[in-house]
């Protein structure tokens, strides 16, 4: 079973996504954001890898949290 994680990023109009898969652990992080707040314990997180829906700054300025921890993508 996936569980679905909408983060809403105060000062942009930006939802980021955790999607996670309840057996395993492992996720995926959608438009991550430069600051998760407190929500999220990133060091927790089993990511599998980034995906940025498209590449403005504000969709992508968390790469740089998972940056050597997991594949970040995007569509060209």
């Amino acid at each position: 079973m996936l569980t679905v994680r909408q983060i809403a990023t105060p000062g942009f109009a930006l939802l980021s996504y955790v999607v996670t898969d309840a057996e395993s652990g492992e996720c995926f992080v959608l438009d991550p954001p430069g600051d998760f707040g407190p929500e999220v314990d990133l060091s927790a997180l089993n990511v599998k890898a980034v995906i940025n829906t498209h590449t403005h700054p504000d969709h992508t300025m968390g790469n740089g949290l998972f940056s050597g921890r997991a594949p970040i993508l995007a569509h060209e």
